[in-house]
């Protein structure tokens, strides 16, 4: 497989960074009982940050406009971005508030390990911070992944007004967290929207993918989505637009930690967007990045780069011809 490296994609992004304490556990957790920790690790997370170091990780010129608080965690975050070569002037640090933390439990399970997030909200992006709204929209892609609702109808809303052509790109998961009568709305005028079936399915009150993929279809042409992209684990994905769905089979690995792998195949999915790749050929792209995000714990330890994607690809028997981004 070969892909087109002629032009780096820039992608930027608004959204959360968070600090993981993950913690492997001997057994699953059952109540009245206990586990024993047998690996511990504190390690950079947070759903946007996990998309952008993986589209960085593919070669792309990533931009995040985010915020972290003044504590060691928001430190920590700081470093390590920069660490990576990534420029952090649009990263803010909210004063007198603690940072985005998650505890992440990881059990054995019958299909590969298991985990529990366990999630203490700190400083995220609200409506009123200072952003770079002209460079945002500068890029390849936007995406936007930030659960104020101010602050994400605010980011819809301005394309029709400076920047017509911008390539809009939600996450489904901070959107849950948005009123329900207006969380569908709001995911309908994102160009693209990635999210797992489970997600798809409480965005739109419906039981099974194909009742969401449905709805989805039914309202997308009206508010301006073109493409929706979900993710279904081992078991691949679905991509649809207004007139076709396309199903497309998983790969078989065996995982250490499945933390970020959503995250991870939302990257993928971005990449092949920006390459106006056809369908197939981006979930087929995606479901490989997120597999192999899983091979350590942590969601950014083992983000592919585009090589071991291509590496990967080839020996599942799959070649993407190259094009021109």
């Amino acid at each position: 497989m070969g892909t087109s490296r002629s032009r780096r994609l820039r992608i930027t992004a608004v959204g959360c960074m968070t600090w993981d304490t993950f913690f492997v556990l001997d057994r699953p957790i059952q109540t009245g009982s206990y586990a024993i920790v047998q690996k511990q690790a504190e390690l950079p997370g947070g759903t946007t940050a996990n998309v952008c170091v993986a589209l960085h990780q593919l070669g792309c010129t990533v931009r995040l406009a985010s915020v972290v608080g003044d504590d060691d965690a928001g430190t920590r975050l700081r470093e390590d971005w920069r660490q990576r070569g990534l420029a952090d002037d649009w990263i803010s640090t909210r004063p007198s508030t603690p940072s985005d933390r998650c505890l992440v439990l990881i059990t054995p399970g019958e299909l590969g390990p298991e985990r529990t997030i366990v999630w203490t909200p700190g400083a995220r992006p609200r409506y009123g911070d200072p952003l770079p709204v002209t460079e945002l929209f500068d890029s390849d892609a936007l995406i936007v992944d930030v659960d104020d609702e101010r602050l994400r109808q605010f980011l819809v809303d301005l394309p029709q007004h400076i920047a017509p052509r911008s390539r809009l790109v939600g996450l489904v998961t901070s959107l849950l967290s948005c009123s329900p009568a207006r969380a569908l709305r709001l995911g309908l005028q994102h160009d693209v929207l990635i999210g797992n079936e489970h997600e798809f399915c409480q965005l739109t009150g419906t039981e099974t993918v194909d009742q969401a993929i449905a709805c989805m279809q039914a309202q997308m042409s009206l508010w301006g989505m073109r493409i929706g992209a979900i993710s279904q684990g081992s078991r691949g994905c679905t991509l649809f637009t207004t007139q076709q769905v396309v199903r497309v089979p998983g790969f078989t690995i065996e995982p250490v930690d499945v933390t970020g792998a959503g995250d991870a195949f939302a990257a993928g999915v971005i990449y092949g967007i920006v390459h106006h790749w056809e369908l197939e050929r981006i979930g087929q792209f995606a479901n490989a990045v997120g597999a192999l995000a899983t091979r350590s714990i942590g969601a950014q330890t083992s983000l592919p780069t585009l090589q071991e994607v291509e590496t990967f690809l080839q020996k599942h028997d799959i070649v993407q011809h190259s094009t021109a981004s």
